[in-house]
């Protein structure tokens, strides 16, 4: 007869078992067979990065004339700030979306279907004097750290897009975004 002995011990399943040979005597049989088992849960919570987001309720670009609009623009400083992060995050992406995002990516369209929009005009937002391509979204070069505010300085420029000429009227346009990470 053979026995083997196996045990639950560092997420593993042994098992005891009785073996009968045929030259293990009298009354031995295949049958003679003995299990215990157990199991073993393992639980986690993994719980994704966070951080809090804090933008403007908007940018105003005041009552610029349609000349300054079509030749030069209009810009306007604002900030995005990350703040009380529950953790490291190496490779924070800020993702922008939106139904106003041109083809291109790379300006807000203004809202359009009644007379009341201006039309040929868009807003373009700079990150460090670079344009900022809104279907790519921004990667950040520095890791977000918890419990550090980190202030991203932004510009945006309302100015003439496209083929058509600039008319007066209202400029809305609006974007969500988020945070990605990886």
């Amino acid at each position: 007869m053979s026995l083997r002995v196996w045990a639950v011990a560092g997420g593993m399943m042994l098992m005891w078992c009785l073996q009968a040979h045929s030259d293990d005597g009298p009354g031995a049989s295949a049958s003679d067979y003995i299990e215990q088992g157990t199991d073993i849960t393992f639980t986690a919570s993994v719980k994704e990065p966070a951080c809090q987001i804090e933008v403007p309720a908007s940018v105003d670009f005041g009552e610029p004339k349609v000349i300054t609009v079509s030749e030069r623009g209009v810009e306007r400083d604002f900030s995005i700030i990350l703040k009380k992060c529950t953790q490291r995050i190496p490779k924070p992406k800020l993702i922008f979306a939106g139904n106003l995002i041109s083809d291109d990516g790379m300006y807000l369209k203004n809202k359009n279907g009644t007379e009341e929009y201006a039309t040929g005009v868009g807003i373009r937002l700079y990150y460090r004097g670079n344009n900022v391509s809104l279907k790519e979204g921004l990667t950040l070069s520095s890791p977000l750290s918890p419990d550090v505010t980190t202030t991203l300085p932004f510009r945006a420029r309302l100015g003439k897009e496209g083929s058509g000429e600039v008319t007066a009227g209202k400029v809305e346009a609006s974007v969500t975004l988020s945070m990605t990470y990886y």
